[in-house]
């Protein structure tokens, strides 16, 4: 089997909430590249990369690396040459990693289909068949943000992230608001985003404890191993690394100097599902906890991920794959969240389909 030709196509998918906002900006619409590797067997895989404004990959970018960069590495070979296509990808195109996990993703999905099996027994066999999600909040006035916690609990999500990172005593009273509204029984995580300074963090987190948060994720600024080692000492939520984690040579560094707890793997960050796997042994050596982060707000990227989590045994908190609940549209059909959880997809390959009307 060889590929044959790989083809991009721009999609833009609507927030439901106009108006979603985090520490390091505000979205009302994402734009992706859905990636399709066509094979001389008359197989199609299929992917999808999310622009990141803030991570340095703008959709023309990534159209362009895909057309003129990727499939001259891809077009022609075995699509099972997956580990050769990864090595020479990163070697030759650094950056890009939400596009090179996308291809990857595809490519997987190619052997998944060829051998009639789904993705995650490519990657080790099945360890759970679902996993808890975890439905993220955009900063917004805390009786706002309590309004929404209250609306989504009520879908059956038990799993909270509190996106926080601006005024640390506002943010306070976000966490405030939102425990009082949902109760005790679900499980708060708060993400700054690299929004506070270390002693903001402490501050802010040494009131919030009352509220019973189990994970903060990025709370100072990605390079700012120092101010992650003082807030750690200082908090009894877990310190989870998110931007500090960009590659595996981070995690190794995170591990080696003990300034976290846990990290959030993310496919998208990390440039694919092998790097994602290996990222998770990395934590499992260092014994830090992992947990699967957000890499896209499509079924495609949930599907992919929970392929991931399926056959990965220490990954230990619900995941960020509900985030294409909050989209108007999706390309992808066929995965559903069914009370607060998401079923690792038997479909040979990464499990889903493409909607009609698209690509």
């Amino acid at each position: 089997m060889k590929v044959t030709g790989i083809s991009v196509t721009l999609v833009v998918q609507a927030l439901m909430d106009r108006q979603w906002k985090f520490a390091r900006g505000q979205l009302d619409q994402t734009s992706a590249l859905l990636i399709q590797i066509r094979t001389d067997d008359g197989l199609t895989g299929l992917g999808f990369a999310v622009q990141g404004l803030h991570l340095g990959e703008v959709i023309d970018g990534m159209r362009q690396v895909v057309e003129e960069h990727v499939a001259p590495i891809v077009v022609g070979r075995d699509p099972f040459d997956v580990e050769w296509i990864a090595a020479e990808l990163t070697a030759r195109l650094p950056g890009y990693t939400r596009t090179k996990a996308a291809v990857e993703t595809a490519l997987f999905d190619i052997m998944g289909k060829a051998l009639g099996v789904p993705v995650y027994k490519l990657l080790g066999g099945k360890v759970r068949s679902s996993i808890p999600v975890i439905r993220i909040l955009p900063i917004k006035a805390p009786a706002d943000m309590a309004r929404n916690a209250e609306a989504v609990v009520a879908d059956g999500f038990r799993f909270l992230k509190i996106k926080v990172g601006t005024d640390p005593i506002l943010d306070v009273d976000r966490v405030r608001e939102i425990r009082r509204a949902v109760g005790s029984g679900i499980g708060l995580t708060i993400d700054a985003n690299q929004g506070w300074t270390p002693k903001a963090a402490i501050t802010a987190l040494r009131r919030m404890e009352e509220f019973d948060v189990a994970i903060v994720e990025q709370p100072v600024a990605a390079d700012d191993y120092l101010g992650l080692a003082m807030v750690k000492a200082s908090t009894r939520a877990l310190v989870e690394a998110d931007e500090s984690a960009g590659s595996l040579a981070d995690i190794f560094r995170l591990g080696r100097e003990g300034v976290v707890d846990a990290v959030s793997l993310k496919s998208g960050k990390l440039g694919g599902l092998l790097a994602t796997k290996k990222a998770a042994a990395l934590c499992q050596a260092a014994n830090l906890r992992c947990r699967v982060g957000m890499a896209g707000a499509s079924r495609f990227n949930a599907a992919a991920d929970m392929h991931i989590i399926a056959s990965t045994p220490n990954i230990d908190y619900a995941c960020e794959l509900a985030e294409f609940t909050r989209m108007e549209t999706d390309p992808a059909e066929g995965l559903e969240i069914v009370n607060g959880e998401l079923t690792v997809p038997e479909l040979a390959g990464i499990g889903v389909t493409l909607r009609a009307g698209f690509g």
